[in-house]
């Protein structure tokens, strides 16, 4: 019985070394990656454990701007395929300045968030935020504001020409003079990039009503 047990112990052993030398020579095995850039595909053998590896056998250099997917640290498989997108310029225009900036994103809206802008949701954007992008591009984001402002205005007073029959005829007499009014409007004034671009007006409060002139025109004859 005590023989038996040992031989048991004994075999239990040699497969367990038996299945990590296997695992471990079937990690180290090399594996086919393909490796896709701006200038064609190529095929690599490698006995890397990770993208940053493999690339490191295709010998392609990656730049700092440069895009690589999947990322450095994820584990390789046969047949996996990495795409180095190389960066390319892009002229970045916005708050007043020109910035030529080297970048591998696919689309506008990807460039943006790469290049830290922060957008708001009045602003807009030239392209259109889900085109793509190509070297040489050019990004325009225009700044959008809408500020009220209140102003002041005089409201004209009206002229009244009232008959007076106390007053000779040919004769006239201020019975009431006459006084501007004001009010107060609000005004919606929309900019882009500073310049002004519409006004819309919100409101107007009266604060003073008009005083109308009024005349008397003397209308009794002299000798009645």
């Amino acid at each position: 019985m005590h023989a038996l047990w040992l031989r048991w112990l004994l075999v239990c052993a040699v497969a367990v070394v038996a299945f990590g030398v296997g695992g471990a020579a079937s990690a180290h095995l090399p594996k086919v990656i393909v490796v896709q850039t701006d200038g064609g595909t190529t095929k690599v053998w490698t006995f890397g454990a990770t993208v940053a590896d493999a690339l490191k056998d295709a010998r392609v250099p990656v730049g700092p701007r440069d895009r690589v997917t999947p990322r450095y640290s994820v584990v390789l498989s046969a047949g996996m395929r990495i795409t180095v997108r190389r960066a390319f310029p892009v002229l970045l225009v916005v708050d007043g300045g020109k910035n030529v900036v080297n970048t591998a994103a696919a689309t506008v809206d990807e460039f943006i968030e790469e290049s830290g802008v922060r957008l708001r949701s009045s602003d807009r954007v030239y392209p259109m935020r889900a085109a793509s992008l190509s070297p040489g591009a050019m990004v325009r984001i225009v700044r959008i504001d809408t500020r009220v402002i209140t102003k002041e205005e005089r409201l004209p007073y009206g002229r009244i020409a009232r008959p007076d029959a106390a007053l000779p005829r040919g004769m006239t007499r201020l019975v009431q003079a006459g006084r501007p009014g004001t009010q107060v409007r609000r005004i919606a004034i929309t900019t882009a990039d500073g310049v002004v671009v519409d006004r819309q007006s919100l409101e107007a409060v009266i604060t003073r009503l008009p005083q109308d002139r009024i005349l008397g025109i003397g209308i009794r004859h002299l000798f009645a």
